[in-house]
């Protein structure tokens, strides 16, 4: 069954309390990195769900209408998850597929709330990470759920 998102969504950090939004700092290569570093929380994804399985959901930027992906730039573990792919790539075995998994944390209930987001081609959660100098990057960092939910967020829409 398909985790019920709204449409469009802020996305909060429960470790440091601040929202995801695009860098717009100067980075070499710093096109699409996303920062938990927002005190306002405007509304900036959409969910997009598989086609193929409905527990999967390609995530968009929606003011750049990109989605989030792997950052071709990046190897290894961790890795920048970025919104730069112009379309979906629900291909499982590509590296660069769009798909992620939302893993309910919080209420029991199907309604937005609280989550772990798994990247899943990789098998890697998301949370905040230094990279590339920012503090609370959004990476792919472990196969393992963090003991200190670290990597533990909130999802709500309006």
């Amino acid at each position: 069954m398909a985790t019920t998102l709204p449409d469009p969504f802020k996305w909060e950090s429960n470790n440091n309390h601040r929202y995801l939004r695009l860098h717009d700092g100067n980075i070499e290569n710093n096109g699409g990195i996303l920062e938990f570093t927002g005190e306002d929380p405007n509304i900036i994804f959409s969910p997009v769900f598989s086609s193929d399985n409905s527990r999967y959901v390609n995530i968009k930027h929606s003011r750049t209408n990109l989605y989030l992906t792997r950052a071709s730039y990046t190897t290894g573990t961790p890795f920048l998850v970025v919104a730069t792919a112009e379309t979906p790539n629900e291909d499982t075995n590509d590296e660069n597929c769009t798909l992620f998994e939302l893993l309910k944390v919080g209420p029991t209930n199907d309604t937005p709330g609280v989550f772990r987001v798994r990247h899943v081609k990789s098998n890697l959660y998301l949370r905040p990470h230094k990279a590339f100098g920012l503090h609370a990057a959004l990476c792919a960092v472990s196969t393992n759920p963090d003991k200190g939910k670290v990597d533990v967020f909130t999802i709500t829409g309006s």
